[in-house]
């Protein structure tokens, strides 16, 4: 069996999810008999990992420092084996402007967004060009931190009096966000699961369900707050087209060993795949 370094916690705004995480994947490892070693991720890190030189290393950090590429770099340099994918796929998939033109590029529906800095607010006076953008977009739209996951700092917005408070709200998780037309419809999570040396495999859809609206960081965490549907009762030639266009997003990205396809069909073709 394997001597399994379960990387949990972090400095980021999802810490609290990410050291649950930690603790249910090093239960799991251990009733299948290997060996963990959680570490909760701070300073001391590289040289507690140096130390211990594990067979591999089970990634369960959230967020900034986990899902952008950086505990990946490491890792590499460190040479220690590593679930998920790599360092590139990573910063695409974490930062929603690069993956959407990655999207868009490959012809993968996505909903039609615009970015804004909070470098060229200041220094260019972008703030002028919100309204440009709304008017493109419509209302309702989504503004969100581009590089936050689980929903932080996600507002919809049903009017302009609400844009600029939005804004506001999105800057505080990251110096970039995005507007991008709001999209109803079913949610549908796509799991996939790549074993070593095969073709990337779709499991059950998964049909989620928030009872209070958007599904939010409140409604991914409180319990109660989210039914889900496994499989998705959706019909059978949407389902294909979901698993369709899960595979060529994982491919599109540059994914490796497993990931999730969030998506939201909307009529008869997939809304948004992100």
């Amino acid at each position: 069996m394997a001597r399994v370094a379960v990387l949990r916690g972090g400095h980021s705004m999802e810490r609290d999810v990410s050291l649950v995480t930690g603790r249910r994947v090093a239960h799991a490892l251990e009733r299948l008999g290997h060996e963990t070693y959680p570490l909760d991720v701070e300073e001391a890190t590289t040289e507690r990992l140096m130390e211990l030189r594990p067979d591999a290393a089970f990634v369960c950090l959230h967020g900034k420092g986990g899902e952008d590429g950086t505990v990946q770099a490491l890792l590499e340099t460190l040479g220690i084996p590593y679930t998920g994918s790599g360092p590139l796929s990573s910063v695409r998939c974490m930062d929603k402007d690069y993956a959407k033109r990655v999207l868009l590029a490959k012809g993968i529906p996505t909903p039609p967004f615009r970015t804004f800095l909070r470098r060229a607010m200041h220094e260019m006076g972008a703030a002028a060009a919100l309204d440009v953008a709304a008017e493109y977009l419509g209302y309702p739209l989504a503004v969100k931190p581009a590089r936050e996951g689980s929903g932080l700092g996600l507002t919809r917005v049903e009017e302009r009096s609400g844009l600029v408070d939005a804004v506001y709200e999105a800057f505080g998780y990251d110096a970039k966000i995005i507007l991008e037309r709001w999209v109803s419809g079913t949610e549908v999570a796509i799991p996939i699961v790549e074993p070593t040396g095969e073709e990337p495999q779709v499991l059950n859809l998964v049909e989620i369900r928030p009872r209070g609206g958007a599904y939010n960081f409140e409604a991914k965490y409180t319990p109660g707050a989210t039914d889900f549907a496994i499989p998705a009762e959706v019909e059978a030639d949407d389902a294909s087209v979901l698993r369709e266009t899960a595979l060529e997003t994982y491919a599109a990205m540059g994914c490796s060993g497993f990931a999730r396809v969030d998506t939201i069909l909307e009529g008869d073709t997939p809304g948004s795949s992100t």
